[in-house]
């Protein structure tokens, strides 16, 4: 076991100093670091909505929660939307942030080319979201 650890340290810790020593790659985890509230907040929101409130799932029925609670597939149609708009914001936050912590970074204008970036992606994402239709729609 040490000679593993040993020759991880040798030859991966360096390799791995040097590609987080990388300001693109910075910017990128500084972003997604500052981002993890919300990441957390939508995860907790699909546990609570596919575990607690799915009508067929395993702790609904052992906790006969359908019985309890009604109408519980519309309470999970409603987190569902909650769980699509976190994910959805924060591909815009993702955006913005990683523009912004490379520009810090470089010593630029950081809300400029936040904003950029920002404005970049609202003009690229509806030609991929068309695109990738397309190839759903080949491979089915």
């Amino acid at each position: 076991m040490e000679a593993i650890q040993s020759f991880m340290e040798r030859y991966f810790v360096p390799l791995a100093a040097k590609i987080n020593g990388q300001r693109h790659v910075a910017a990128v985890r500084d972003a997604f670091t500052l981002s993890f509230p919300l990441t957390m907040g939508g995860s907790m929101v699909l546990l609570i909505n596919y575990v607690l409130l799915d009508p067929t799932g395993f702790i609904a029925k052992l906790l006969h929660l359908g019985d309890l609670i009604p109408n519980l597939a519309q309470y999970q149609a409603v987190l569902s939307s909650v769980i699509n708009g976190t994910t959805n914001i924060l591909s815009i936050i993702i955006a913005f942030l990683v523009a912004y912590q490379l520009a810090q970074e470089m010593g630029g204008d950081k809300v400029l080319c936040g904003i950029t970036s920002l404005s970049s992606f609202f003009i690229l994402y509806p030609a991929l979201r068309r695109h990738l239709q397309v190839r759903m729609q080949e491979l089915v």
